[in-house]
């Protein structure tokens, strides 16, 4: 592997990157990190008005691509490269001891004891985490880096950087065996695990041990482990509208899971990134005693979006959102339409963004030239109707409320499903 730009940025600023780590992006600056993370969907074309509105549709399904981070991925960003850096500066490619560590022999070479290290991502359905995750992610490097030579091995190898993967919602050590070492084929090309892509339940925390030994020859330093809640099953709806004042009880699904991640974690040769719900992220700091071991590399909390200054609101998720209008003529963007936004959403992008394409579809239907804050109305209570209790709960703080958000079937993958297929949809 030639040096890259990135190890020649390190070395500059006065890094000596080693093998592995050439490989890691520069670290970015909050600015930077917006600039490469946001997305941006082409704007409007000339002439959009003109349109018939079902042809006007195909150009607003391109609004769901929409990405505006919030400080806070920014602040990931930086956490994901700084725990590659330190996984990969504690166990480098060209030390003997770092084979020895794999493979289990001995080796007498004086080494850095390594450190558990990890973060953990929280915020309620819709807020960003897990877009926030992936984007910090692929932000820290290639995930597969080839090397044409390396220490210690005969030809070429590859490095991969990280994986990421959703937790089954079984929360079974099998389940998880199987989707990581599915991934790591669909991300590597490897052919490694390919016996066990045909199995229906992995054998679970041997085969757990198995993909984590295959993963560190690799040199892999990050894994994400999104909606870490599944390893949980929650306390019934009934239980918990009886006991308001006290925490959901959430109870381990298997204690195989949680014990390989306590493995991988203490075992500092990856990065163990987790992302979930408050309840989720709170079960799994209880059930593994210590909040730090998980929050080594920080703890992020997306939030809801607030109302922001006026001085700032061209700049905001909502300004920038608001220059995507498919009309003749566009809705000029105030205080007041601002708030309005977030009391009918309490805030939750995907909300927003769900309400901003109804409102599309509703003022489509009776032939206007203009959005109407009506149009938002109206959409709230049609086509988001089913979430209208969320919002309400999260806007008020409602205990009762609140401890059946994460349980509300409208706030998972059905309902959104069904919803960005219909507003997609010709009328």
């Amino acid at each position: 592997m030639t040096p890259s730009p990135n190890a020649l940025r390190s070395v500059a600023s006065g890094l000596q990157p080693n093998l592995l780590q050439r490989a890691l992006e520069p670290m970015m600056d909050h600015a930077e990190a917006l600039r490469r993370m946001m997305y941006l969907p082409p704007p409007p074309p000339a002439g959009i008005g003109e349109l018939r509105a079902v042809d006007r549709l195909r150009h607003l399904i391109g609004v769901l691509d929409f990405h505006f981070p919030p400080l806070i991925e920014c602040q990931l960003a930086q956490s994901v490269n700084l725990m590659a850096w330190q996984v990969y500066q504690t166990h480098p490619a060209e030390a003997a001891s770092t084979w020895a560590s794999i493979t289990g022999e001995p080796s007498s070479q004086r080494i850095l004891v390594p450190t558990p290290i990890a973060a953990a991502v929280v915020g309620i359905s819709g807020t960003g985490k897990s877009q926030g995750c992936v984007r910090s992610l692929a932000c820290s490097g290639p995930q597969v880096v080839h090397h044409d030579s390396f220490p210690r091995l005969k030809g070429s190898h590859t490095q991969v950087l990280y994986q990421s993967i959703e937790v089954p919602s079984s929360g079974k050590a099998g389940d998880l065996e199987l989707a990581l070492k599915l991934q790591w084929t669909m991300s590597t090309g490897s052919r490694r695990f390919e016996d066990d892509m045909g199995k229906s339940r992995g054998t679970g925390f041997g085969g757990l041990l198995e993909w984590t030994r295959v993963a560190m020859s690799h040199g892999l330093a990050v894994l994400h482990l999104d909606e870490i809640q599944n390893l949980f099953r929650l306390s019934s709806i009934k239980a918990r509208r009886q006991a308001v004042a006290e925490p959901a009880e959430y109870r381990i699904v298997e204690d195989q899971a949680l014990k390989w991640i306590m493995s991988l974690t203490n075992s500092g040769r990856m990065a163990v990134l987790v992302s979930g719900t408050p309840d989720g992220i709170n079960a799994l700091s209880r059930r593994l005693a210590t909040l730090q071991r998980m929050t080594t590399g920080g703890l992020h909390t997306f939030n809801p979006l607030t109302l922001p200054e006026e001085k700032h609101l061209a700049g905001s998720f909502i300004g920038v959102l608001s220059r995507y209008q498919y009309f003749k003529e566009s809705l000029p963007v105030t205080m007041d339409f601002a708030k309005m936004i977030v009391d009918l959403t309490a805030g939750v992008p995907r909300i927003i963004m769900a309400l901003w394409i109804a409102s599309h579809r509703v003022a489509f239907e009776r032939n206007a030239s203009c959005l109407r804050k009506e149009d938002f109305l109206k959409a709230s209570q049609t086509w988001l109707g089913p979430v209208s209790h969320a919002v309400r709960s999260l806007q008020q703080g409602d205990p009762k409320g609140l401890a059946m958000y994460e349980d509300l079937s409208t706030m998972h993958t059905d309902f959104w499903s069904d919803l960005w297929g219909r507003l997609s949809a010709p009328n």
